[in-house]
């Protein structure tokens, strides 16, 4: 029994009764404020992750917007402009030479240099997607154009941008592997297999928590080995591990990166 409980008990009967209640009120009023203070948190949170919500959603909005702006640009590279040069001109020279088309000035709504550089990038802005596809609809012209120092993506929001940059990542590491790949809209296409910019990060993901659970594996290994065998037959063997799991890590990403098997998935 605790002093306070002796000095309690030593109290005369109805101060006794008075301590008793006013402890089990406290007691009541404290429980009554812990449940305020958690509906409060709970409701904090609904509204968090409904304006998160409404974030996103604003956000997928405007880059649908952003996106539709930015239909009828192109960004051109490498064209070479002198201070005497007419931007417009020389533009439409360097386009209907290379692509033998006939686009004129009134087809162009604006023009403008993205950079202070003679060779900046410079960004053109179509009247009508009709006349931007007379540029990209003839792919061997487009394909020599590319050759001769040129560059003629579609202007693109910065959401689109890091898909495509994911894409043409592993398009590299897909055609490194012998395998047959494109990229077609906003999808990477390998062996007869669709993947989205989305799917193929959750593949890494997938990639590096395995290689995390091989090097855990390894390490508790390695710390077994070192207590039963401290000598150059367990340094050999842990080489002989270690070497084995970068090379099962090698094989997992040469052979099942793309794999239909590693997507819960993965058509569109």
């Amino acid at each position: 029994m605790s002093a306070h409980e002796i000095e309690v008990s030593q109290l005369p009967e109805e101060q006794r009764l008075l301590f008793k209640l006013i402890n089990r009120v406290s007691q009541q009023q404290t429980e009554s404020i812990k449940n305020e203070i958690h509906n409060c948190v709970k409701s904090l949170n609904i509204k968090i992750d409904n304006v998160n919500k409404e974030i996103d959603d604003i956000k997928k909005r405007c880059s649908e917007v952003e996106r539709k702006l930015k239909k009828n640009n192109i960004v051109i590279f490498g064209i070479l402009l002198r201070k005497n040069e007419n931007l417009l001109n020389k533009t439409l020279k360097v386009l209907n030479d290379n692509f033998q088309v006939n686009i004129e000035e009134h087809d162009v709504n604006n023009i403008f240099k993205l950079g202070k550089e003679d060779k900046s990038p410079i960004l053109l802005e179509f009247t009508s997607f009709i006349k931007k596809l007379e540029l990209f609809k003839n792919k061997e012209k487009l394909k020599k154009f590319n050759e001769n120092g040129f560059g003629i993506p579609n202007d693109l929001n910065k959401e689109d941008r890091e898909e495509l940059k994911i894409l043409r990542i592993h398009l590299k590491d897909a055609r490194s592997q012998n395998l047959e790949a494109k990229i077609k809209g906003f999808h990477l296409h390998v062996n007869n297999e669709t993947f989205s910019a989305e799917q193929l990060k959750d593949l890494e993901s997938e990639e590096e928590a395995g290689t995390s659970d091989s090097e855990n594996n390894y390490s508790e290994k390695s710390v077994d080995n070192s207590v039963k065998k401290p000598n150059s037959s367990n340094l050999n063997s842990t080489v002989v591990e270690r070497t084995e799991v970068k090379s099962t890590r090698r094989r997992r990403s040469k052979f099942f990166r793309y794999s239909p098997i590693s997507l819960r998935s993965s058509k569109i």
